[in-house]
């Protein structure tokens, strides 16, 4: 993909998630039954950021812990929904503006880093491998990253997208094999965002160079998401 497409893909998506910033929340009120099982890998005092919290909703597993919790977003409306959320919480969550592309932190700071259903929305296999990089930057050697993204190739994903999904592959306006847009129904519009559909093995080839996956919590026909655990490398 020719880098002025991605470029101007990240800015839609960003205009996107602002435009449907509160509808989005409302769809994401309720936890996914695979966040509770995170809490594992979590220690006293640990850092913890989580990339595109949106409003804030893993955040809530983590409210009675002793931890330190950083939630980035590149909308600034999905950022005031989640300060607006969590106001007054005994361990001081951190809600700001950020990016997976140029996390706003210093490196080796971080004990464990979520990236949940934010890497399918960046465009380009460079930009997915910078998001990594920048990942496995912010985290401390033998840090774990948990990241997840939507399979569209789940059975699930087919009978209700197929006739989107037909279009992967095509090179049609620039994109790449695996590339397509799927509409988000707001009030009074149709919104299209961008993803990218991963198989596991491109996930995980991803990953290897910095990172070595410790859980692959995925079944590519039946999950809704590709989720992996992985440690970064010393």
């Amino acid at each position: 993909m020719r880098q002025e497409i991605a470029i101007k893909i990240l800015k839609e998506n960003i205009k996107n998630f602002d435009t449907i910033a509160e509808e989005f929340s409302v769809s994401r009120s309720q936890l996914w039954p695979d966040f509770r099982k995170f809490n594992k890998f979590i220690k006293s005092n640990d850092k913890i950021l989580d990339i595109g919290c949106g409003n804030g909703r893993l955040y809530s597993i983590f409210r009675k812990e002793n931890i330190q919790y950083f939630g980035i977003d590149t909308s600034s409306k999905m950022i005031n929904l989640a300060k607006n959320k969590w106001p007054n919480e005994s361990n001081n969550p951190i809600f700001t503006n950020g990016n997976i592309l140029d996390i706003p932190f210093s490196s080796n700071f971080f004990d464990i880093v979520f990236s949940l259903a934010v890497l399918h929305h960046i465009p380009s296999l460079s930009l997915r491998e910078k998001a990594i990089k920048e990942c496995a930057r912010v985290l401390k050697p033998q840090g774990f990253l948990v990241i997840s993204v939507w399979n569209l190739f789940s059975f699930k994903f087919l009978l209700k997208y197929h006739n989107l999904l037909m279009l992967l592959g095509k090179r049609e306006r620039g994109l790449d094999y695996g590339d397509t847009f799927i509409p988000w129904k707001a009030k009074n519009d149709v919104i299209w965002r961008y993803y990218h559909a991963f198989s596991k093995n491109e996930l995980k080839k991803l990953l290897k160079k910095d990172f070595e996956i410790i859980e692959n919590k995925s079944n590519i026909f039946k999950a809704n998401n590709l989720v992996i655990i992985a440690k970064k490398r010393k």
